[in-house]
């Protein structure tokens, strides 16, 4: 089974966490259109590892979960 990508495990997280993208915008303080194009995946770089710090902090959970991304080789 392939690892889910960024977009796919941010989206999962935060619906799972109840917030809307607003919501986690404000939480964490990552611009609302960061975080749109991140779930989107239109993002052109991977995040920065801080920015997952935030946004892992924002949705509950330890950074390392976003890890399969970067070993999937989506990551930076």
């Amino acid at each position: 089974m392939t690892p889910p990508t960024f977009a796919e495990k941010l989206t999962e997280l935060r619906a799972a966490s109840g917030l809307t993208q607003q919501e986690l915008a404000d939480k964490t303080g990552v611009p609302l259109a960061t975080i749109r194009r991140f779930e989107a995946g239109k993002n052109k770089r991977s995040p920065s590892w801080g920015l997952v710090v935030r946004l892992a902090a924002g949705v509950g959970v330890p950074c390392r979960v976003f890890s399969a991304c970067w070993e999937a080789g989506e990551g930076g």
